[in-house]
């Protein structure tokens, strides 16, 4: 292994401090829009404006997971496991760091283990390997030098096993994006390109905004206003018309809780015990 000691060992407190400085494996899939559950803004936000730790049970859970997963890899390949220092470092860029789950030790050779878990099935059939875990451990293996990582998950109570081997190629392509984006985002300072449909919730943390402060809107922004108001009188005019659809239907309905499809016998509408009236007519989508 080619990597640098950062951290050996810590209390959390110092570990999340110390990950602040730098791009962690988890950053970099955000950073090259892989990640559903974090954006550019939202990595540049936790390493220049860090906030309390809220500990997601999604998080909480795959950690309390990763012991049995470790164990029962072992138990599978005779592998032996290690949990490796706290934080490691690329060799040559020490803002490229990594936390690794664990570290396989077998006759033949030393690799990554990740532990993850998973309820989505669909990114995992036929072999798959979702494109944010493939690029948490080629981005783990760029730091490390190793020559592949495992990713080893609980899939829907299924056990998973998929192996990425480093790719060179990739880490000319990438390194370089990440390695330009610490620079030009986090050591000068500057707030990456908005997720227009993501990133509105995070807007408060760029801008604190100041009750006394004016400033006069341009064309552009004018144009953006005048289309939000449009589709916020369509929206409205829309609800409108469904809530009279769903009032029609209902009222049929009467005192039965199951409206059937006359030529398929199909339920095509039902009355939960709350009173919803829950709509599954031809495409199987729910509406309420």
């Amino acid at each position: 292994m080619t990597a640098t000691v950062r951290l050996q060992s810590a209390s959390r407190a110092r570990w999340l401090a110390a990950r602040r400085r730098g791009i962690t494996a988890t950053d970099a899939p955000a950073i090259l829009g892989l990640s559903a559950w974090k954006t550019p803004l939202g990595v540049w936000l936790d390493k220049v404006q860090p906030q309390p730790e809220e500990q997601a049970y999604r998080y909480s859970k795959g950690h309390a997971l990763e012991p049995l997963l470790a164990a029962e890899y072992a138990r599978r390949t005779g592998a032996r496991m290690e949990k490796p220092p706290l934080i490691l470092a690329h060799p040559d860029h020490p803002e490229l760091i990594a936390s690794l789950d664990y570290l396989a030790h077998t006759p033949e050779d030393t690799h990554i283990v990740e532990c993850k878990t998973s309820n989505q099935w669909e990114e995992w059939a036929d072999n798959g390997l979702p494109d944010l875990y493939a690029a948490q451990v080629l981005y783990q293996l760029a730091v490390t030098g190793l020559p592949y990582g495992v990713v080893f998950a609980d899939v829907t109570g299924r056990l998973e096993t998929r192996r990425v081997p480093r790719d060179l190629d990739w880490e000319a392509d990438t390194l370089p994006v990440l390695l330009r984006w610490w620079a030009e985002q986090v050591e000068a300072n500057e707030p990456p390109p908005l997720d227009p449909y993501r990133d509105y919730s995070l807007l408060n943390r760029v801008w604190a905004s100041d009750p006394a402060e004016e400033t006069y809107a341009d064309d552009a922004v004018l144009g953006s206003l005048g289309a939000f108001v449009a589709l916020r009188d369509r929206a409205k005019e829309r609800e409108h018309t469904m809530t009279g659809l769903r009032t029609q239907v209902r009222e049929y309905m009467g005192t039965a809780g199951v409206l059937l499809d006359p030529t398929t016998d199909r339920k095509i509408a039902t009355v939960t015990k709350a009173g919803a009236l829950l709509i599954t007519y031809k495409n199987g989508s729910t509406t309420t």
